[in-house]
């Protein structure tokens, strides 16, 4: 996660507002967000004050001086930058009513009107352009196909729950009705694909275009934010912005006459399109939000803010949109019933952010159990989730050992600890099994510590308690900020603050892990000692539940309770879901 301030790479807020003041002849302007174009990294600015609304500003300075000057040779109002102006003194909380306006029908958008009838006649502007040369630089090349755009929905939807199994949330009603909507939605889309057929004039499309992306400057409206600009169906173009501003029928009707009365060239197919293209851009709009929770969370996009204030108002807003999907869709199908957002609330969770609001504790979490109960792997993913020291007493106990240099079997714990003083032992956690690296001196000793003779000197001295006594203070040395600490038993070895959790998994389980494990290793193991389910609340069962889930438990077991109250919601699994598979 990076919380951008002013890379030097790119323009400074100063530089953005007097570029935009002299691009349209504007002033009052104040730099708050600046957006990656496909070209330029992203950028992130706050406001001043925070009331004012985000100006965003989707250029680094070589696309911006090049769209400025493009600005001077495209008819007026076809091409503007990515900006919005706050007027003080207006009503409402969002941009003056003043940022938009024109003769023509007005749609009231919250605090924000739009002359649909300019709308659609800067868009026709825009699609026919006779020349994409200003827009060369960063303009992807898109099919205009129905089908094409929903696989990429599709591959987003997959991603998005992808990554949910990878945060450890369960397949609950909303994962089932995200499946479900895009078996529904297939059906639909091939049905329309014969509008589509031949392909239609690939034309200049905005990629964006909502409300948000209009400027007025002087007594001219002009689009900006061309960072998903694309050269693809112009229906597309039209139908997100209809979605974005939620335009009722009457002002929809508008925006479409006002539209194709303006376009130089006439397509017959052209409002079939457009409606398919709605449709389908209902269920996008809040695919590619939750998708882009997890992009936040795991791929390091830039966010203004506490990255937790973000998700919640990101996740907020996907809710809304899912409950608009879901009822329109409903509607179109002629089944189901409308849904609220706390409908949507109640299917499950979409993104799981406790990691974030536990590292910032520094907690020392203590995970023990017999052997194959899933120690090292609910471990390390803790110690991955958390940003935390991974601490693998079995390890570093073999490692001493191992540096010792006597029989296994006749070391004790004072040549152990002589041994670690005086080397670098550093425990690295990965992905695949083992899970982590052990590097004494720089040098990888992991597989040379996985023998069974160091294996049974490791148990022998862990099941000492006089062992343990001694091990506690250097082993408490180790333990520095967040860290995850893991044994078969902890008893006498942790800091009194630390939370201690209990593995365990049935019998028949943990042969079953065994088995697989000596096939991997090709040489028989011992008979698993029995290890009886322990007795507490901190005893978790770890028989079937994968990885991800197993750590998200214990993260949320470890926040005080009034977080805890607040982050989880009903899970409502056993509902039927709201389309047939």
């Amino acid at each position: 996660m990076h919380n951008v301030n002013e890379p030097d790479s790119l323009c400074s807020p100063a530089a953005a507002v007097a570029a935009t003041e002299r691009a349209t002849g504007v002033t009052g302007w104040q730099a708050c967000e600046l957006r990656s174009s496909r070209t330029a990294q992203s950028y992130l600015m706050r406001a001043a004050d925070q009331e004012d609304r985000l100006l965003r500003f989707a250029l680094e300075p070589a696309l911006l001086e090049r769209e400025i000057a493009a600005l001077d040779q495209l008819p007026p109002g076809a091409i503007g930058l990515q900006l919005e102006r706050h007027q003080p003194g207006t009503d409402g909380a969002g941009p003056a009513h003043a940022l938009f306006g024109g003769s023509g029908r007005l749609a009231a958008l919250g605090n924000k009107r739009i002359d649909v009838g300019t709308v659609a006649r800067l868009c026709a502007r825009l699609h026919d352009l006779p020349s994409l040369r200003p827009m060369r630089s960063f303009a992807v090349q898109e099919k205009p196909s129905i089908l094409a755009v929903f696989q990429r929905v599709v591959e987003n939807q997959r991603a998005y729950l992808l990554y949910r199994e990878q945060d450890g949330l369960p397949q609950d009603m909303l994962a089932l009705t995200l499946a479900d909507l895009g078996r529904v939605v297939r059906r639909f889309v091939v049905a329309q694909e014969h509008h589509f057929l031949p392909h239609p004039r690939r034309t200049l499309c905005h990629g964006a275009l909502d409300p948000t992306r209009l400027l007025r400057a002087g007594r001219e409206l002009r689009l900006f934010g061309f960072e998903e600009a694309r050269v693809g169906d112009a229906a597309r173009d039209l139908a997100l912005f209809a979605v974005a501003a939620k335009l009722d029928e009457t002002t929809e009707d508008d925006l479409l006459d006002a539209y194709l009365d303006a376009r130089a060239k006439s397509d017959d197919r052209f409002v079939h399109r457009y409606f398919a293209h709605k449709l389908l851009c209902v269920l996008e709009r809040p695919v590619t939000r939750l998708l882009g929770l997890y992009r936040i969370k795991y791929q390091g996009a830039p966010v203004v803010g506490d990255v937790v204030e973000v998700l919640n108002q990101e996740m907020m807003t996907a809710i809304r949109e899912l409950a608009a999907a879901l009822t329109t869709l409903n509607d179109f199908l002629g089944r189901g019933r409308p849904l609220a957002p706390r409908d949507v609330a109640s299917m499950g969770r979409l993104v799981a952010y406790e990691d974030y609001l536990l590292r910032g504790r520094n907690p020392v979490i203590g995970i023990e159990g017999a052997a194959y109960t899933q120690k090292t792997p609910v471990a390390t993913e803790l110690a991955a989730r958390l940003e935390a020291r991974y601490v693998n007493v079995g390890a570093w106990l073999r490692t001493g050992i191992q540096l010792a240099g006597a029989e296994p079997r006749a070391v004790g714990v004072e040549q152990v600890l002589a041994a670690l003083a005086g080397h670098e032992v550093v425990l690295e956690t990965v992905s695949e099994p083992p899970h982590y690296h052990v590097l004494v001196d720089g040098a990888d000793v992991t597989d040379q510590l996985r023998t069974p003779e160091l294996y049974q000197a490791q148990h022998r001295l862990l099941g000492e308690a006089r062992v343990r006594a001694a091990l506690a203070a250097p082993l408490r040395g180790l333990i520095r900020g967040a860290c995850v600490v893991e044994a078969e038993t902890l008893d006498q070895l942790l800091p009194d603050d630390a939370r201690r959790f209990t593995l365990f998994a049935a019998p028949a389980v943990r042969e079953k892990r065994q088995h697989e494990h000596a096939e991997t290793l090709g040489r028989e193991l011992p008979t698993l000692a029995p290890a009886p389910p322990p007795e507490g609340v901190d005893a978790i069962d770890t028989s079937h539940a994968p990885t991800p889930q197993l750590a998200l438990d214990i993260i949320q077991r470890c926040l005080p309770a009034d977080l805890r109250a607040e982050i989880l919601v009903p899970d409502f699994t056993g509902r039927r879901p709201l389309f047939e598979r």
